[in-house]
């Protein structure tokens, strides 16, 4: 079972991306528990928590050029334009580990509806362990177009414990 909890406390948006004051996790994904806050500075990113980092975690103030993941979240499922549709590419970043979300593809499925294909890359902050179960992972975001924006109307992904998909009522 996957039980995550977050808050993002935003500051303000610059050139359409959350900047935040923190971000706050409660998650337990059967494997991990963890309870994190980042706390974002002008100088860089304050990680609170109560493991002792590992040596393979991502140091926090590297990490200016990421988005949280609330932040991702938002960015990936809010309306879009044609001139960026399919073509979001960011860094983001949980406090520990690193990953790429590059949408790579699009095309129209049907009159109205677009399709677009994005990788998931772990690129740092993982175990030896955790690289092992794989560092690529594929979604695909389908979008009805309404006038001149593009919304969502689901989001597809596979993991190493399978399928989710999301879907907009």
């Amino acid at each position: 079972m996957l039980n995550i909890a977050s808050r993002l406390h935003r500051k303000e948006i610059e050139r359409g991306v959350f900047k935040p004051k923190y971000y706050y996790e409660r998650s337990d994904t059967g494997r991990r528990k963890e309870q994190k806050i980042l706390r974002y500075f002008d100088h860089g990113i304050e990680l609170e928590t109560k493991k002792t980092a590992k040596p393979y975690w991502q140091d926090p103030n590297q990490q200016m050029d990421a988005l949280d993941p609330m932040s991702a979240i938002i960015f990936i499922l809010r309306d879009q334009t044609e001139t960026n549709v399919c073509k979001q590419n960011f860094a983001m970043f949980d406090g520990i580990r690193r990953v790429e979300i590059r949408f790579v593809d699009g095309e129209e499925i049907t009159k109205g509806h677009l399709r677009c294909k994005g990788i998931y890359t772990r690129v740092g902050g993982y175990s030896a362990k955790e690289l092992k179960d794989g560092t690529k992972f594929p979604f695909y975001v389908n979008y009805q177009i309404e006038s001149d924006d593009y919304r969502v109307i689901s989001f597809q992904m596979t993991t190493n414990r399978g399928r989710a998909k999301f879907v907009r009522r």
